[in-house]
């Protein structure tokens, strides 16, 4: 038994490790996973990444291109309001611009009593914003009174697009431009206008639209761009936000 004992403890000592490691495979340290497996559940994760980051992307698209369309491809509708509401005496006028949209307006003359020495100090063209309150020129009789009862001539328009005029896109002002100018050739073309001051006032997109107008006619006194909100000229505002147009017509639109 001693001898069986003794010519077992050598393999016991030297051989068995290295059975065991024959008989198992090379032995990795604790806590790491193989490295293949490791790329393959990269790239598994990039692709879904990928993939989560496209379809947020064209969820995105789609939803900005619709938002765009429903403000660019529309016709706001006309205002109710008629400027009998204010008591004026106003004249619907219509003309057309060079791409061939027949635009609306009111022609609202100055006030006979209110005018300087008998005479008119210009005339007043009024461009409304892109909906809201001040979205069509029904929206701009409360400016064209105040004019008319200064010696303005006052003539609110609807942008294309907007109330009674044409159109069925809006460009927040690239294309209004031109509505604009065929209004300031329409009192060019009117004998009680022709020779007189025009001044532009916009608010919101009709501020955008009066600046670039402005800068394609020579016709073209002062420009008064307005991109405030229409809460900003009520109530103890309003007589101040009233004198400071008058006054800077007053020093741009001379006799």
């Amino acid at each position: 038994m001693s001898k069986r004992n003794s010519s077992l403890s050598p393999v016991a000592k030297g051989a068995g490790p290295a059975s065991a490691a024959t008989a198992t495979g090379p032995v990795t340290p604790a806590g790491t996973a193989c490295p293949a497996k490791n790329r393959r559940a990269l790239r598994i994760s990039l692709w879904v990444l990928a993939a989560l980051i496209l379809v947020v992307l064209g969820a995105a698209f789609w939803y900005t291109n619709a938002l765009v369309s429903q403000m660019v491809w529309v016709h706001i509708p006309p205002s109710k309001a008629t400027p009998a509401d204010l008591g004026l005496a106003a004249e619907d006028v219509y003309f057309r611009t060079t791409d061939g949209l027949r635009i609306s307006a009111w022609f609202v003359p100055a006030k006979p009593a209110a005018a300087q020495a008998g005479r008119v100090r210009g005339t007043v063209i009024l461009v409304h914003g892109w909906g809201g309150d001040l979205g069509t020129k029904g929206d701009l009789l409360g400016h064209a009174q105040f004019l008319s009862e200064n010696g303005y001539n006052a003539l609110p328009l609807d942008l294309r697009a907007h109330g009674e005029s044409d159109g069925k896109k809006i460009s927040f002002g690239l294309d209004e431009a031109r509505d604009v100018l065929a209004a300031i050739q329409y009192l060019r073309a009117r004998p009680d206008t022709a020779g007189g001051n025009i001044a532009l006032m916009g608010f919101s997109m009709g501020a955008s639209t009066v600046i670039m107008a402005a800068a394609q006619s020579k016709d073209v006194a002062c420009v008064i761009a307005n991109s405030g909100y229409a809460g900003q000229v009520a109530g103890t505002q309003h007589g101040e936000y009233v004198r400071r147009i008058l006054n800077f017509l007053r020093q741009h639109m001379t006799a």
